[in-house]
C-alpha cells in the first residue's frame, strides 16, 4: 500500500492495516497509513487511543497482531541499531 501521490522508493514507515490486541483488548484497530522521507508527522489523540502501542510497533518493540508494519523496506523487528536512528 503506498499513498496516492507517493512512489514507493519515497515511503519510509508504512501500516497496511495494522492491530494490536492486549488479551480482549484491542489498543490499535486496522491502521493503515504511509509517511515518506522527510515529512513531519505528528500523532495525536486522547489518552488510551494508542498512540504509544503505535510508536512501540514502528521501533519493533512489538509486533502487530495483525497486519503488517514496514520501516525503511523492513520489519522494524529486526532493524540494525543504525536503521533505528536513522528513522527516529
Amino acid at each position: 500500500m503506498v499513498s496516492r501521490g507517493m512512489s514507493s522508493a519515497e515511503v519510509i514507515i508504512e501500516l497496511n492495516e495494522v492491530s494490536k490486541l492486549f488479551g480482549e483488548q484491542t489498543a490499535v484497530s486496522n491502521l493503515t497509513m504511509a509517511i515518506a522521507s522527510g515529512q513531519i508527522f505528528g500523532l495525536v489523540g486522547p489518552s488510551g487511543c494508542g498512540k504509544t502501542t503505535t510508536v512501540r510497533m514502528l521501533v519493533g518493540v512489538l509486533r502487530p497482531s495483525e497486519g503488517r508494519v514496514c520501516v525503511l523496506g523492513s520489519d522494524p523487528t529486526q532493524l540494525s541499531t543504525t536503521l533505528r536512528e536513522r528513522s527516529g
